[in-house]
């Protein structure tokens, strides 16, 4: 079985973070609307929705899109902490604890949790558009760890894990993207179902990105099943409506 090393991920999130870095405006011009499955997360947690106030943790909070989303959805009020790497993506009125992190660096090195110490336990935490684009099973297991520990007891964690190779055009992007990196990168020790991603007429951009089977996301919700309930699964987004596999789960 492969194994994701530093050298790969420290490469592969320079990859993404240059991606981001060149491309914000043109990324979040596509990125307006609310993904179909944030109502079926939220319809599954009517009881923090009920809240007057509500602490939310947004890990990979691009845009915020989602907190608009949630502003329509809640007569609460939001205290919302934002963690990213790309604050170009952020609108400038947005009312948000911002913090400027590279993630995966943060997992890889393992000081990420120590980078979240001012952040207190919240009622929610989500990570959408974010697991895909950790390299390795480690660190990714090392951020649910985290996301369970600043959830407050009682409280949600809503997750997305992308699911791309199950459509066919993105999925042959993603071969032709990923034989034309190697070429370049020649040293990529990738794991099973890794990818790189291009984007539109840019030849030379690229971002890395893992395509969940059903089995590794079982294997996640094992891996944290002594602290936290399921409350749903379930798939939404794109044509098919399969492109994401949704969990949202309440901490113990």
């Amino acid at each position: 079985m492969r194994r994701m090393d530093f050298k790969t991920a420290h490469t592969l999130n320079a990859l993404t973070s240059d991606f981001y870095g060149r491309c914000a405006a043109s990324f979040a011009q596509t990125r307006t609307r609310p993904w179909h499955g944030w109502e079926r997360c939220i319809n599954a947690i009517p009881d923090a929705l009920a809240k007057p106030e509500l602490s939310v943790l947004d890990l990979g909070c691009g845009t915020l899109r989602f907190e608009g989303f949630l502003r329509a959805n809640t007569r609460a009020r939001l205290n919302i902490y934002g963690v990213d790497a790309c604050p170009q993506l952020l609108a400038k009125d947005h009312d948000v604890h911002f913090i400027d992190m590279d993630i995966v660096s943060r997992l890889w090195d393992g000081t990420f949790r120590s980078c979240l110490h001012d952040v207190p336990e919240c009622e929610m935490i989500c990570a959408f558009g974010l697991m895909h684009h950790i390299p390795g099973t480690q660190a990714r297991q090392a951020l649910l760890d985290a996301m369970v520990e600043k959830t407050k007891p009682q409280g949600y964690l809503l997750i997305s894990f992308w699911q791309f190779e199950r459509d066919a055009r993105l999925a042959r992007k993603a071969a032709r993207a990923t034989h034309l990196a190697l070429e370049c990168y020649p040293d990529l020790q990738l794991d099973e179902n890794d990818w790189l991603l291009g984007w539109q007429d840019e030849p030379d951009v690229l971002r890395y990105c893992h395509s969940f089977t059903e089995a590794e996301i079982d294997a996640f919700v094992s891996h944290i099943a002594d602290r936290v309930q399921l409350i749903d699964r379930f798939n939404a987004d794109g044509p098919n409506d399969d492109l994401n596999c949704y969990l949202v789960l309440r901490r113990i």
